[in-house]
């Protein structure tokens, strides 16, 4: 089946479902949708039913992906499970130094600093990749979809980062991706929109046309939305309105983690 022979999916695309009626929408790419007889076993990552439509005023804990209560999972920073939730924003300099490990000398390994524009939006330990960008099996509509995001499961409360210098660029709340942030970047070799999304509204800490830095903390973990657990979908798009792999995006920027010191 070419792609002009392929059917069109009868949901609207994370663009179209963000777009304010005040301001014209970007260009928006719908989704691919492959049809078929597939036998696949999936959990049901990321997504509630679509009935569901807390605005985020309350926490409720669900069974994450049919697996255990991902607030309870043993990758989860104990330290970080103190950062109280509206704790103040770490203004952090860009860019971002940490120490990674260097050769190794005579008198042991050595450490360098690293300087970097681009961090991972939660902090290394207080989460678990839950769902990649990839294809699987809408647990909405019984479809075969992209995954345009990838889904990080953390403790509700878990801090979110900008993954890079930006201006806000929507702060909103849709039934589908819960409360939500875009930031807009311009980067050496293009535009890009990173879209951090299923936040609690009380763990927001920005508004639209605010500047912020990368590391700088914008908001919290939640459960809203299609969701069925605390995590957070960050997602990342061109200029064009493409999805791209958010890890690939993050290593190809030499993304670091924050909080990564010398030992």
């Amino acid at each position: 089946m070419t792609a002009s022979e392929q059917p069109q999916c009868p949901l609207p695309s994370r663009r179209q479902v963000h777009a304010p009626a005040h301001r014209p929408a970007r260009p928006s790419r719908k989704p691919q949708v492959m049809l078929g007889v597939v036998a696949l076993t999936v959990p049901l990552v990321g997504f509630a039913s679509a009935a569901q439509k807390d605005p985020g005023t309350e926490k409720v804990l669900g069974n994450f992906g049919g697996h255990e209560d991902w607030g309870n999972a043993e990758s989860i920073s104990d330290e970080l499970l103190a950062v109280p939730a509206a704790a103040s924003r770490a203004k952090v300099r860009t860019p971002i130094e940490v120490c990674v490990a260097a050769d190794q000398s005579a008198d042991g390994a050595r450490q360098v600093l690293q300087r970097s524009n681009t961090i991972w939006p939660l902090q290394e330990g207080s989460f678990t990749v839950a769902s990649e960008f990839s294809w699987r099996v809408s647990p909405i509509s019984g479809e075969l979809l992209q995954h345009e995001g990838v889904d990080l499961a953390a403790a509700s409360d878990t801090p979110i980062y900008a993954a890079m210098d930006g201006i806000v660029t929507e702060v909103g709340y849709n039934d589908r991706s819960g409360n939500y942030i875009e930031l807009t970047h311009e980067t050496d070799d293009g535009i890009y929109h990173t879209y951090y999304m299923h936040q609690w509204a009380e763990n927001i800490l920005v508004t639209e046309g605010q500047a912020v830095t990368a590391g700088e903390q914008i908001g919290g973990v939640g459960s809203t939305g299609w969701s069925t657990g605390p995590h957070l979908h960050f997602e990342v798009r061109t200029a064009a309105d493409e999805p791209v792999d958010p890890v690939e995006w993050l290593a190809a920027h030499d993304a670091v983690y924050l909080g990564e010191a010398c030992q």
